[in-house]
């Protein structure tokens, strides 16, 4: 298990601030990540792609596979848990006496573990899910039909927490769902009518964004994920590919559509998925572990330094005021 090093509150709002201002900017006529050594993703829903997992490059939509050969899959829109760094989703095709079946899948191997199955904890069903959205906070969320569940993802267990609604007794389903790391926000693309909604994790009460989605795409949406500076990645269905996009503004900033391809052939999948570059902080707690030192007490220590390092400036600065 990792330490974590704890980060002001300050400190990670002025980070948001910076990546809000710059986001409009960025996202313009451009398909790229925010940093060296992001990831983004796909599981795959279609055997022209004989693997679990691949990593697109962006620029092209051409897909290397990670891990081994397998086929008949078809990954619902998955989600990375920062928490444990690890994805989670339910792969279509394959379940146990007809429930669903939750998964996590290591990004960096490809490696697929079972979990257990989605089960709703009101009647112990299986959960028709179409979605899984994992917050930062590693707090996991599943959409099936028009209902929200929150989702435990050490079991698959699923506990109903409402129906999507936006008060006039709408209730989509919502393939496409995904928090915003900048925000925190869920956001989900109706299957329906592709209208962008924030919603509430609380309640599942919606609120409308944008209707642009079928201008933009000419299609159906299949997946949705979010990059660290909360610029949205979207998935038309069928072959047409992906983009990146501002969700307060998909028409304005859409980067232009580029196809899924391996061995130059396009493939059909329904999950994109944003795997963050591991952390300085990480790094230096992975070398630290091996020297047997604790990387908990060190970030303190170089926490408590700083802060008498701004105490010591600050009182300079006032003697010499």
């Amino acid at each position: 298990m990792r330490n974590s090093v704890k980060i002001s509150a300050a400190a990670l709002a002025a980070a948001a601030l910076v990546s809000i201002s710059t986001l409009g900017a960025s996202a313009v006529g451009e398909v790229g990540l925010p940093n060296d050594g992001d990831r983004l993703m796909v599981l795959t829903c279609d055997d022209s792609f004989p693997y679990a997992l691949g990593q697109v490059d962006t620029a092209t939509g051409i897909v290397t596979p990670i891990g081994e050969q397998t086929t008949n899959q078809c990954w619902s829109q998955g989600a990375y848990n920062p928490a444990d760094g690890l994805i989670y989703a339910v792969d279509w095709n394959h379940g146990i006496d007809g429930f669903p079946q939750l998964s996590t899948i290591d990004p960096d191997t490809g490696i697929v573990a079972a979990v257990g199955p989605v089960t709703d904890l009101r009647n112990d069903l299986g959960v028709n899910q179409y979605a899984v959205a994992i917050d930062a906070d590693g707090n996991a969320f599943v959409s099936s039909d028009s209902e929200l569940f929150s989702l435990d993802l050490a079991t698959g267990d699923a506990s109903f927490i409402g129906h999507f609604n936006d008060g006039d007794d709408v209730s989509p389903a919502f393939y496409s769902f995904a928090f915003n790391p900048i925000t925190n926000v869920l956001y989900g693309v109706w299957w329906d009518t592709q209208d962008l909604y924030s919603i509430d994790a609380e309640t599942g009460a919606m609120t409308l964004i944008d209707s642009t989605w079928n201008d933009v795409s000419g299609e159906a949406n299949a997946s949705l994920a979010f990059d660290s500076s909360g610029m949205g990645w979207f998935q038309s269905e069928h072959l047409t590919g992906f983009f990146a996009a501002d969700v307060t503004d998909i028409e304005g900033t859409h980067s232009g559509s580029v196809p899924f391809t391996y061995n130059d052939v396009n493939f059909y999948a329904e999950s994109l998925i944003y795997v963050p570059a591991a952390t300085d902080i990480a790094v230096e707690e992975e070398a630290l572990a091996e020297t047997g030192v604790d990387a908990g007490l060190v970030g303190t220590a170089a926490l408590a330094f700083a802060m008498a390092a701004a105490g010591i400036a600050v009182t300079r600065m006032r003697r010499n005021s």
